[in-house]
Parts: C-alpha cells; sequence; structure tokens
C-alpha cells in the first residue's frame, strides 16, 4: 500500500501511463502507401482500353492500349491517301522485354531475332509522347511522336492485305 501511494505521490504512475499511451499511438500509426487509390496506377494501367491518334498530315498512326504485359497495344499505321492500314500486335514480336513501367513511363523491347524496337511511352501533358528506337542488324534510328486521345473506331478500319 505504500509503494501505491508512493506512486501516485510523485507522478511516476502518470509517467508511466503516458509513456504506454504514446508507444501504443505510435505503433498503431502506420503509412500505408497502397490505400487502393489510382495514383498509384502504372501508365500502362492508365492507358488500358484507351485509343490514340498521330498524324503530320500524311501519315497516320492508332495505339490502342491494352492493361497486358505480355500484349500491351496494338498499332495502324498508314498514309492519310490509302484506304487500308498496316496493322501489328506487340505480342507479335519473338520476345518482349518490359524495361520500365511506373506511373509515367512504359517503355518495352520488341526483339524480332534479326532486329529489334523500343518503344517510350510517357504522357505530356494530355498527350502521349512516343519515342520509338528501330535496330535493324546494326543499323539504328529514332523516331518522335506526338499522339493526342482519339475517338476513332479502329476496330472498323480497313486493313491492308499481306
Amino acid at each position: 500500500m505504500n509503494m501505491i501511494k508512493k506512486l501516485f505521490s510523485n507522478n511516476t504512475l502518470l509517467h508511466l501511463i503516458f509513456i504506454l499511451l504514446a508507444t501504443l499511438t505510435l505503433s498503431n500509426c502506420s503509412n500505408d502507401e497502397n490505400d487502393g487509390s489510382s495514383s498509384s496506377n502504372t501508365l500502362l494501367e492508365s492507358l488500358g482500353g484507351t485509343e490514340w491518334k498521330y498524324t503530320d498530315g500524311e501519315d497516320v498512326k492508332y495505339y490502342t492500349f491494352k492493361n497486358n504485359l505480355s500484349s500491351p497495344f496494338e498499332e495502324w499505321w498508314g498514309s492519310i491517301n490509302r484506304s487500308c492500314y498496316e496493322y501489328y500486335q506487340a505480342s507479335s514480336a519473338q520476345s518482349l522485354n518490359v524495361l520500365e513501367n511506373t506511373s509515367d513511363s512504359f517503355v518495352i523491347v520488341l526483339d524480332y531475332g534479326h532486329a529489334s524496337e523500343t518503344y517510350n511511352f510517357r504522357m505530356s501533358g494530355s498527350s502521349l509522347k512516343l519515342t520509338f528506337g528501330a535496330n535493324d542488324g546494326g543499323n539504328s534510328s529514332t523516331s518522335y511522336y506526338l499522339f493526342d486521345q482519339s475517338s476513332d473506331v479502329l476496330d472498323q478500319l480497313q486493313i491492308c492485305p499481306d
């Protein structure tokens, strides 16, 4: 009993309670960055289901994206004056290597054995920027495209015969 009186008289018990509460409070705090919000989506996830168009007055390129790392996009390209488009799926490459898939960048290398292509997609405001690199047996080239979101119906584009 003397010990209890002593604890209350010199505020030791209050200090112990304060330390216990502080410890419990701090141990229950967490920095949960994965709270289900969409801000942590990768660029491919954000682009999934969207269609994009590039034109320079003569040439036209379209991309549609899928949230699928083994088949991330489809591509149509052609000339304004032509009635048909070349069609290509990323999954038709011999191998596909994703180098980066972050919230603002998607970089993929498609290997065809004798040649490779590097696609570097990045958002630039409301447009999609593509830096395209091709390597065909030691000959390298780089092209730059700026795409705007499209509402064209790509499934209705006429595909050129082989």
